[in-house]
């Protein structure tokens, strides 16, 4: 007599279990299989541009398809490092962080954050770079950047400078000037000469201003902003040699000797 075993419903629940598991498991194998040679479906770039930024999409979109040759309906998913494409990113001197990822459309995002120039250098002997808001340096970049301050003169030519204090100083002057909408409308300039004194050119010609009070640099250009605009229709520019700033608590109007 043959005996046949009989199964309880609980083992042929957990067998049924197992073979869909089994199943599950194939198909995600193939359906991960057929993801990773799909190719690209986009490319979508965040970029927090804003102003002075120093690159554009241009230049992200430009790393992508001429170093990663990265074509959108032809490069296969499997052959993108998100990983090595942020490193390279965020390497670069023009970009403060980079973040790269890949979703199940196949749509390939980068979010960009640049930097963003607050001055530009262009020093005695021609040598340029930007500075940005943090006081790190870069060089100037193919983007074109709009009104931006300049500063000329006696400044190192490389971007570390062993006198950071100074750097700072600029810094200071550059954000001051560039909070106040009177002052960036006019402000065009900043020299510094061998002895560090800084002299501010402004659109108004026939005239500087001598500026140089490092430890209130952000009253020094409330004072002069409120000077200009309370003399700005009353007073004979081409007759004022220059301004000075460099005393608390007052803008000096020196004219010019006849």
């Amino acid at each position: 007599m043959v005996k046949r075993k009989i199964f309880s419903r609980a083992q042929l629940l957990n067998t049924a279990f197992v073979l869909l598991g089994i199943v599950a498991l194939l198909s995600f194998s193939e359906m991960d299989r057929f993801w990773m040679q799909s190719p690209v479906n986009e490319i979508d770039i965040h970029l927090n541009a804003g102003d002075h930024a120093m690159i554009d999409e241009a230049f992200i979109l430009a790393i992508l398809t001429e170093e990663y040759n990265l074509q959108v309906g032809k490069t296969k998913r499997s052959t993108i490092s998100e990983k090595e494409i942020e490193s390279r990113l965020s390497n670069s001197q023009w970009i403060d962080d980079a973040e790269v990822y890949m979703n199940n459309e196949g749509i390939l995002s980068v979010d960009i954050q640049p930097k963003h120039a607050l001055f530009h250098i262009i020093n005695n002997h021609g040598v340029q770079y930007y500075v940005d808001k943090n006081g790190n340096s870069a060089p100037v970049s193919d983007i074109f950047i709009g009104k931006l301050l300049v500063y000329s003169g006696s400044i190192p030519d490389d971007h570390f400078w062993a006198e950071f204090s100074l750097k700072n100083t600029l810094r200071e002057y550059a954000e001051s000037i560039s909070e106040d909408p009177f002052l960036e409308a006019i402000v065009e300039q900043i020299h510094l000469d061998t002895a560090n004194h800084l002299t501010l050119v402004t659109s108004i010609s026939g005239h500087h201003v001598r500026i140089g009070r490092p430890d209130a640099v952000k009253k020094e250009m409330q004072d002069l902003s409120a000077f200009y605009q309370a003399k700005f229709h009353s007073l004979d520019w081409q007759q004022v040699e220059e301004l000075d700033t460099r005393y608390e608590g007052q803008v000096i109007c020196r004219l010019k000797q006849n």
